[in-house]
C-alpha cells in the first residue's frame, strides 16, 4: 500500500481523531516541508522494500534474513504476529491490504499471501511459481493486486472475491518489452497512485542498439491507468512520461529505488544511487515542469540518506518513510507532521488463580499462577510478583514474562504466605493485585497425642457419663482430625472390647456403637489416639480405667417379641424402645412407667422407680385379649363414697398420674377445671376425692390428654378447649411430682392450631414412623390428623387430612386404640351418644364404621367424652363415659371370646422353657 490510498478529506479527518501528526492541506501542491523525525532500526541485514497499512503499521522485508517485520506506528513491535517467517521471502515485493489482514510477498518467482493476524501461509497469488521475477507489488484502492515481473516485463492484475484461502483470480496484465511508448526495457520500481487511479513504473534502462549512434531509450517513469493504457498528460496529448534526465531536477536520476504518492498531488521518488528523494507535483500539465525540490542530505546518520531503495507516506501520521540499504528506515514528518506520542496506558490488574484463598499447596516451591493482564495499548506485559510469610517483608521478583512463577528456594513448611502480582508493560504499572494467602504443605506430619480429661482414671461411670480429651493439633494446616476411642478389658489392650470412631472431642459412653456390649459391674480401659485425613496416627493417649456402672432396666414378657414403650400410658403406649426381652441402660433414676403391648393381648402398663445405679426387672405377664362384647353402664364412679361431679361436661383421663402403681383418673370439665381423683386400688375403679391440677391458666371445656411430649421422661399436658386450640404444659418438675410450666398453644406449619371449636386432642404415632403425631376431635363435624415432620423429641406439626367428616356438623369425640387386639390402632368416634369403631386396615386407612352397642341405657344428650382400656384385665375393653352432667360412668365389657394370639407354636414353647413353666 506505497500509495496513498483515501482522498485528502478522510486523510485529514483520520489524522485528527488518532491525534496524529497535523497537517497542512495545500490546494495547489507546493514544495514540502521535511523534517527528520528519528528512523528504526532492528537488526536489517538487507532491507528492500516496504509498505504500511491503514493503521499507520510500518512493514519491513530483508532479503537477506528472509523476514517481514511489523513495526506499530509508535515505531515499536507491538503484542501478536509481529515477524512473518512462514515463507522465504526474496525481497522482490511487498504489499499490505489497508486493514493489515494480507500481506503479499514476493518469493522471487511466486508472490506468497500470509494472514496478517496470524502469521500463516494461505497459498500463492495465482498459484505456485507462476511468474519469473517478482520484482515489485502494489494494491489499488478498490483491492486489486498489481504484480510486476522484471524479467517478463509485465504487470500482471489480479482482482479480489473469489472464494478459497487465497480470494484473488487473476483479471488481466500489460506491458511489454521495447522501446515505444508505453513499452519498458528494464523495472526498477512500480506503484499504483490511488488517488489518480495510476499506475508508475520505473524504468531504469538507457538503451542504444548495436550500431546506432545515438540511445532510443533512457531512464523514465511511464504513467499508466490501471487498465494499462499510458496516460495523457492532464489537457494534453503529451505521453504521461517523466524523464529521469530533466524531470527530477538536477543531477538526473541515476537510479530509481522506490516511489510513493503523498494524496495532495505529490510524489515522491528516490534516486538510489545518488541518495536523494525528488518531489513532482503530479497534477501539473508539463512533465519537465513537475519538479518541485529535492532532499539531498546523505550519509549515514539520522536524517541522512543511504542507498534509499524504498519509501511509502503514511497518510495517518503524514510521515515519509525512507528505506535504505545500510539497515534502517528513516522517518520524515512531511509539512510539520511529528511522530505521534504515545498516551501509555497501564495494564489491567492480573487477577491471582494459584494458590489463594488460604489452600494448601503440596509443594515448599509452589508455582504461583494469574490470569494474563490485558494491555489496552497492546504493549507487551511482564509481572512482578510480592512474596513472604504473612507479618514479615516480601521479597520482590520482576520481569516474568509468563503468567506463572515458580518460586525459588525452598518455602517454609507449614508456613502461611500471602502474595501479589502486578503488570508492567515497560513504562507503567497495574495495580497490585489484592493478595492472597496459601499455606505450605509438603510433607505430611501426624497429630499430636490427646490428652485425656475425664472421667477420671478408676472412677464409677453409666452410658450417661462423657469421655473427653483435649484436642489434637495437626502442624499440617488443613488436615482434618479424627478420634479414635478404644475400650478393652486390659490395660495392655490385647482384649479390645471396641473402637469408636469420632470427629469430636467428646462422646456419651451410652452413644457408642459398642456400648451394649459393656458388662454392668467391670472393670475397663480406654485411650484415644488421633488421625488425620491422610491417614497418619499419632501416638497413643496414656491409658486410663473406668468401673462400669449404670443403671439398668430389663423389661421381658410371657409373650416373644412383644413390643416395650416407655413413660406410656393406656391411651398413648410412648416411645418405642424394643422388643422384649430389652435391657434399657442408663434408664432415668426416679420413677417412671413401662408399656408393653402384642397383637392379640391386652395392653400391659406397669410403674417403675429406679434409684441410682439399681438394677431393676419387669415381666410383663400378658393377658389375652377378648373381643369387646356386651358392653353395660353401671353406677356413676365415686370418690371418697360420694358421686363424682364436675359440674358439666366430664372429659376423664385414666391413669397413673402419680406412678404410685395405682391408676388415678384425670377429669376435665366446662369451667376449665382440671381434677386429679387419686386411685385407691390397682384392680378396681376406687378413687379418693379430687385435688386441683394446678395450671397455670383456666382452659374453659378443658378435655386432657397425658403423653410425654418432649422425651424426657416426665409426663406432660396437652389440653383441648371449647375455642378449638390445644394447650401444651410441660412437666418442670418429675414424673410423679409433675410441675407445669406455661402453657403454649400447639401449632403447625399453616400457624395456630385451632379446629374451630371443642378440641379433643389424642396423641398417636399414625403413620408409624416413631414419631408422635397428633389427631384432634373437634366442634364442627371433623376429625383433623397433624402429622409429626420432625423427630419423636422435637415435634413439628403439619395438617395432612380430615380423618373423618360429618354433615350436619356436630361434635366428634375420637379415641385410638386396638379395639379388635390386632395390633392396629382403631379408631373410636362419639357422636350424638353413639360409638362408632372404625378399625385400622394393614395399608393404615380405616374401614367404614361399625356401631358399638351398650346396655344400660345412655341417652344422646348424656355423652360428653370418653376413655377405652381393659380396666379389670377380665372380659375385654372397657369404657369411661363422661357426661354432659358431669358425672362418669364406667360401661363395662362382658367379652368371652379370646382373640387367636399372633405367635407360632415354636415360640410360644421357646417362651414356655425360658420361664420354667
Amino acid at each position: 500500500m506505497k500509495r496513498f490510498k483515501t482522498y485528502i478529506q478522510l486523510t485529514l479527518m483520520a489524522m485528527l481523531l488518532l491525534g496524529g501528526a497535523s497537517m497542512t492541506v495545500a490546494v495547489a501542491a507546493g514544495a514540502p516541508q521535511i523534517s527528520s523525525l528519528g528512523q528504526i532500526r532492528d537488526g536489517f541485514v538487507s532491507p528492500t522494500r516496504i509498505d504500511v497499512d491503514g493503521q499507520g503499521n510500518l512493514y519491513v522485508v530483508d532479503a537477506r534474513t528472509r523476514l517481514v517485520s511489523k513495526f506499530d506506528k509508535y515505531g515499536k513491535k507491538g503484542r501478536g504476529t509481529n515477524v512473518f517467517d512462514a515463507v522465504s521471502a526474496s525481497g522482490g515485493g511487498l504489499a499490505v491490504t489497508p486493514d493489515g489482514s494480507l500481506l503479499f510477498v514476493a518469493e522471487q518467482k511466486s508472490v506468497a499471501v500470509i494472514n496478517g493476524v496470524t502469521g500463516d501461509l494461505l497459498g500463492y497469488l495465482g498459484g505456485k511459481d507462476r511468474f519469473s521475477y517478482v520484482y515489485d507489488i502494489d494494491v489499488d484502492a478498490n483491492g486489486f493486486v498489481f504484480v510486476a515481473d522484471a524479467n517478463r516485463l509485465k504487470v500482471e492484475v489480479f482482482r479480489p472475491g473469489a472464494s478459497g484461502a487465497v480470494p484473488y483470480l487473476y483479471d488481466y496484465q500489460f506491458g511489454s518489452k521495447g522501446v515505444a511508448p508505453g513499452q519498458l526495457m528494464g523495472l526498477a520500481a512500480m506503484n499504483v497512485n490511488a488517488a489518480a487511479g495510476e499506475v508508475y513504473i520505473a524504468d531504469p534502462v538507457t538503451h542504444k542498439p548495436e550500431g546506432a549512434t545515438v540511445p532510443v531509450s533512457y531512464p523514465k517513469v511511464q504513467v499508466y491507468d490501471l487498465a494499462g493504457n499510458l496516460k495523457k498528460v492532464q489537457a494534453g496529448s503529451a505521453n504521461f512520461i517523466l524523464l529521469g534526465s530533466k524531470s527530477f531536477g538536477t543531477p538526473q536520476v541515476s537510479f530509481f529505488g522506490g516511489m510513493t504518492f503523498d494524496g495532495q498531488g505529490r510524489g515522491d521518488f528516490t534516486d538510489s544511487y545518488s541518495g536523494r528523494v525528488n518531489v513532482l507535483n503530479l497534477q501539473g500539465t508539463d512533465p519537465l515542469k513537475m519538479y518541485l525540490s529535492t532532499y539531498a542530505k546523505t550519509g549515514f546518520a539520522q536524517g541522512q540518506l543511504s542507498d534509499p531503495r524504498d519509501a511509502v507516506f503514511d497518510s495517518v501520521t503524514g510521515r515519509l518513510f525512507v528505506l535504505c540499504g545500510d539497515g534502517r528506515v528513516e522517518i520524515f514528518g512531511i509539512d510539520g507532521a511529528v511522530n505521534p506520542v504515545k498516551i501509555n496506558n497501564p495494564p489491567t490488574v492480573p487477577e491471582l488463580c494459584t494458590p489463594i484463598a488460604g489452600s494448601e499447596t503440596a509443594s515448599a516451591t509452589p508455582h504461583l499462577t494469574w490470569l494474563a493482564a490485558v494491555d489496552p495499548d497492546d504493549d507487551a506485559v511482564e509481572y512482578r510478583v510480592q512474596l513472604g510469610l504473612v507479618g514479615e517483608t516480601p521479597s520482590a521478583h520482576a520481569g516474568i514474562k509468563e503468567i506463572g512463577f515458580t518460586v525459588p528456594g525452598v518455602l517454609r513448611e507449614n508456613g502461611m504466605y500471602s502474595w501479589m502480582a502486578q503488570a508492567f508493560d515497560g513504562e507503567v504499572a497495574s495495580d497490585w493485585a489484592p493478595s492472597q494467602t496459601f499455606y505450605v504443605n509438603a510433607e505430611e506430619e501426624p497429630p499430636s497425642t490427646p490428652v485425656l480429661l475425664a472421667p477420671a482414671d478408676g472412677e464409677v461411670v453409666d452410658g450417661m457419663v462423657p469421655f473427653v480429651w483435649q484436642p489434637s493439633t495437626d502442624p499440617d494446616p488443613f488436615d482434618a482430625i479424627s478420634y479414635v476411642l478404644q475400650v478393652s478389658e486390659d490395660a495392655g489392650f490385647s482384649r479390645i472390647v471396641f473402637d469408636e470412631i469420632l470427629d469430636g472431642t467428646s462422646v456419651l459412653l451410652g452413644d457408642c456403637t459398642g456400648y451394649p456390649v459393656l458388662d454392668d459391674g467391670n472393670v475397663y480401659f480406654w485411650r484415644v489416639t488421633a488421625n488425620d485425613s491422610t491417614g497418619l496416627e499419632s501416638v497413643a493417649s496414656d491409658v486410663s480405667k473406668f468401673v462400669y456402672d449404670t443403671t439398668e432396666l430389663t423389661v421381658t414378657a410371657n409373650v416373644p417379641d412383644a413390643r416395650v414403650y416407655v413413660a406410656g400410658n393406656h391411651a398413648f403406649a410412648g416411645r418405642y424402645v424394643g422388643n422384649a426381652p430389652v435391657v434399657l441402660r442408663d434408664f432415668p433414676v426416679g420413677a417412671g412407667s413401662v408399656v408393653v403391648e402384642h397383637a392379640g393381648y391386652e395392653t400391659y402398663v406397669a410403674q417403675v422407680n429406679l434409684q441410682e445405679r439399681q438394677n431393676v426387672s419387669v415381666h410383663a405377664a400378658l393377658i389375652n385379649a377378648k373381643l369387646p362384647d356386651g358392653l353395660n353402664k353401671i353406677s356413676p364412679l365415686k370418690a371418697d363414697k360420694k358421686k363424682i361431679q364436675v359440674g358439666a361436661d366430664a372429659a376423664p383421663f385414666y391413669v397413673d398420674f402419680d406412678n404410685d402403681g395405682r391408676t388415678d383418673l384425670l377429669v376435665g370439665n366446662a369451667a376449665g377445671t382440671l381434677l386429679f381423683y387419686p386411685g385407691l386400688s390397682d384392680k378396681r375403679l376406687e378413687f379418693a376425692s379430687a385435688e386441683p391440677v394446678d395450671l397455670p391458666i383456666v382452659i374453659p371445656g378443658a378435655v386432657p390428654f397425658v403423653a410425654d411430649w418432649n422425651n424426657d421422661h416426665r409426663k406432660d399436658l396437652l389440653v383441648g378447649g371449647a375455642d378449638g386450640t390445644v394447650m401444651l404444659f410441660l412437666n418442670l418438675g418429675t414424673e410423679s411430682r409433675p410441675v407445669w410450666g406455661e402453657g403454649v398453644p400447639l401449632a403447625h406449619q399453616g400457624g395456630v392450631l385451632d379446629v374451630g371449636k371443642n378440641a379433643i386432642p389424642v396423641v398417636i404415632d399414625l403413620d408409624n414412623d416413631g414419631a408422635k403425631d397428633l389427631v384432634v376431635g373437634s366442634g364442627n363435624g371433623a376429625i383433623v390428623y397433624y402429622r409429626n415432620i420432625g423427630t419423636d423429641k422435637i415435634v413439628e406439626l403439619s395438617y395432612v387430612r380430615n380423618l373423618l367428616q360429618l354433615k350436619p356438623v356436630q361434635t366428634l369425640m375420637p379415641f385410638l386404640t386396638d379395639w379388635n387386639s390386632d395390633g392396629n390402632r382403631d379408631l373410636l368416634v362419639s357422636v350424638d351418644g353413639q360409638f362408632f369403631s372404625f378399625l385400622r386396615q394393614d395399608g393404615g386407612d380405616f374401614a367404614p364404621g361399625e356401631k358399638i352397642e351398650i346396655k344400660g341405657g345412655l341417652l344422646s344428650s348424656e355423652v360428653s367424652h370418653f376413655f377405652v382400656c381393659d380396666i379389670d384385665g377380665e372380659k375385654g375393653k372397657d369404657l369411661l363415659v363422661g357426661t354432659v352432667t358431669g358425672e362418669v360412668f364406667p360401661v363395662l365389657g362382658n367379652g368371652n371370646k379370646e382373640v387367636k394370639a399372633a405367635i407360632s407354636e415354636e415360640s410360644a414353647e421357646s417362651e414356655r422353657k425360658s420361664s420354667g413353666k
